[in-house]
């Protein structure tokens, strides 16, 4: 009966990843997912690469987490490397995995990242993206399946402390090859628009327009780390947006 679940909770997981790209990262995920205008950490390569060129150092950025306290975990390890002020490059891997040894599923993506920015008010970036996917049993494999990404990014900085950012996820859609030559449409093509304002040095206000799709992350960081006061206050806010008052009321009651 686990396994059957396990099949099933899997399944659902695969589903979800058909509607948007597995995004990661605790800070951003914390965000709800407010990330694409604010993009100056290594968690940008995924979030929107045009945040690439404006790091101007070397990041290293790691997370692992076992979701649902099943065995399903989910890594995630990155890298940025600024070549002077005007051009950064990125890699990242990310992966959703189980294995009991019998059962196996793993779903792995490959992220190779560009940024440039030519002028201080503007920087572009690309990532062509690299994922692989197989589940097993018994040692054998079933649905093992492979393809080809692309997403592309802008970040418009007309204040010093004002930025816009657009992010353009899975150009055309994204789709896999099986080996018996089927191809499958697995992410399709997803548009994303936002803004962040830095009113003080250390307090950043963002926002992407979505609070249904920000409460969903909010909700999983908060799963993960129950102690993470940053998502609470942040699923409030989507709360209180959409209306839901007496939501935003039990937020306050447990972010005290």
């Amino acid at each position: 009966m686990n396994r059957i679940f396990i099949i099933g909770l899997m399944a659902s997981l695969v589903c979800v990843q058909g509607q948007d790209q597995l995004f990661v990262g605790t800070r951003p995920l914390s965000m709800g997912g407010a990330f694409i205008a604010v993009a100056d950490d290594g968690n940008t390569i995924t979030w929107n690469p045009a945040g690439l060129p404006r790091l101007r150092r070397t990041e290293f950025t790691t997370t692992y987490a076992d979701l649902y306290v099943m065995g399903i975990t989910q890594s995630y390890i990155g890298i940025v490397r600024p070549f002077g002020d005007k051009l950064a490059l990125g890699m990242d891997w990310a992966n959703v995995g189980f294995d009991d040894g019998e059962l196996g599923y793993a779903d792995n993506k490959l992220n190779f990242s560009f940024g440039y920015q030519p002028h201080k008010l503007v920087s572009f970036g690309g990532t062509l993206k690299y994922i692989f996917k197989d589940m097993t049993l018994d040692g054998t494999s079933y649905g093992k399946s492979s393809g080809i990404g692309y997403d592309v990014g802008l970040l418009i900085s007309p204040l010093k402390n004002l930025r816009f950012g657009l992010g353009l996820f899975d150009l055309g859609g994204t789709s896999v090859s099986y080996e018996n030559k089927v191809t499958e449409t697995i992410l399709g093509q997803a548009f994303k628009l936002g803004i962040a304002y830095m009113p003080v040095e250390g307090l950043t206000l963002a926002m992407d327009g979505k609070p249904k799709a920000a409460i969903t992350k909010y909700e999983k960081v908060i799963e993960l780390e129950p102690e993470n006061s940053n998502a609470y206050a942040y699923w409030g806010a989507a709360l209180e947006q959409l209306g839901n008052h007496s939501g935003a009321e039990v937020w306050h009651a447990k972010n005290q």
